[in-house]
């Protein structure tokens, strides 16, 4: 079932070089390193089913591959608790997106996900720590709509009860050294975790920072929202 829908809902192509393609290399990379030492690997679902599966080719190669059903032990749950408690420290590092209109301090390299004429959408992922910042900016052209940024403040202020997950604990006010007013919002999800918005209005867009990370990580102690 797997792989019927993974074939209906993707091009050829996408199905080629995304899954098939790459499931040849998934099982070379196991292959060569189980011929001197054991391991774990880690493969998204689709790229198990089908002839051309990780299953099957790694069974044409005359493994034995079985499922095998776990059980959850209060050791494993402590465990994870244990790992999710762990900090790794970052260093940050200050860096400008492309038009220079603002700086962001990040442990690692800042990454276009969508690059529109309105709407422009970066991220980092800490996949140590288990991590994410994601910048967001809207243009809305507020003169031209006889819209300023108080008033766009205003209106983005009255959703966040729906934008926000969860439950907010804390929403203020604050100003930049500039003078840019914005909101600044921490929020935790059901699962307990905290995430950190700074979300700033200027006359022709909104631009919005957002941390989220396990547990109290986006409200750690660690500077972890430098903004210029």
């Amino acid at each position: 079932m797997l792989d019927s829908l993974s074939r209906i809902s993707s091009s050829k192509n996408t199905q080629l070089y995304l899954i098939e393609n790459r499931n040849v290399f998934f099982v070379n990379t196991i292959d060569s390193v189980l011929k001197t030492k054991s391991l774990f690997s880690g493969v998204g679902a689709a790229h198990l089913p089908g002839d051309n599966g990780v299953i099957e080719l790694l069974r044409k190669r005359g493994y034995t591959v079985e499922a095998v059903f776990s059980k959850v032990s209060k050791k494993s749950n402590d465990l994870i608790e244990k790992l999710d408690a762990q900090v790794k420290p970052v260093s940050f590092q200050k860096q400008f997106v492309n038009d220079s209109v603002f700086s962001v301090s990040l442990p690692g390299k800042l990454s276009p996900i969508v690059n529109l004429e309105n709407l422009k959408y970066y991220i980092y992922a800490d996949m140590v720590n288990g991590s994410f910042y994601t910048i967001v900016r809207l243009k809305y052209l507020g003169p031209l709509f006889n819209v300023s940024a108080a008033q766009m403040m205003q209106k983005i202020d009255s959703l966040l009860f729906e934008y926000i997950p969860g439950k907010i604990i804390l929403k203020k006010e604050i100003t930049l050294g500039n003078g840019v007013k914005g909101i600044e919002i921490v929020n935790k999800t059901r699962r307990g975790d905290e995430q950190h918005y700074q979300i700033f209005f200027t006359d022709l867009e909104m631009i919005l920072f957002k941390l989220g990370g396990k547990h109290q990580y986006a409200t750690g102690n660690e500077d972890r929202k430098s903004v210029v």
